[in-house]
């Protein structure tokens, strides 16, 4: 990802079909501008053959363009915070503030300490969460 070369494993498929290999994306992997594929497959050891046992021609040609083909493997840090004079005593609106845009997130992927998770509302980088005090915290 960027100048940092990764390789991808073989996933699926067999003659004639395509052959499909696939890399995991991890954080923190980043490529804004589109990957780039090498000019041949590296097979790492590996043989691939067609039926008559010929080896495979293992150049790329005709591939299509990959600068639409973006990676963003950095994860979002969340900035947590309450201006609630006392957070303990009752329910408090906690705002949230992710430094990038998120989707999909649910309060099951938000833990709580000595409180009950209410209403989770925003999208992109801002979002409240409704919490009732259920013990003195720290």
């Amino acid at each position: 990802m960027g100048s940092t070369a990764r390789s991808a494993a073989y996933l699926s498929g067999s003659r004639p079909a395509a052959l499909v290999f696939c890399y995991p994306v991890v954080a923190p992997d980043l490529d804004t501008d589109g990957i780039v594929l090498g000019r041949a497959l590296v097979l790492n050891g590996g043989i691939i053959r067609n039926a008559t046992t010929a080896d495979a021609v293992l150049t790329l040609n005709s591939v299509a363009a990959t600068t639409g083909v973006l990676v963003d493997g950095v994860v979002p840090k969340a900035t947590v915070t309450t201006t609630a004079a006392n957070p303990s005593s009752s329910s408090s609106v906690i705002p949230i503030t992710f430094s990038k845009p998120v989707t999909n997130l649910t309060t099951a992927g938000i833990a709580v300490t000595n409180g009950t998770k209410g209403t989770l509302s925003g999208s992109g980088t801002t979002y409240t969460l409704n919490v009732t005090a259920t013990a003195s915290g720290p």
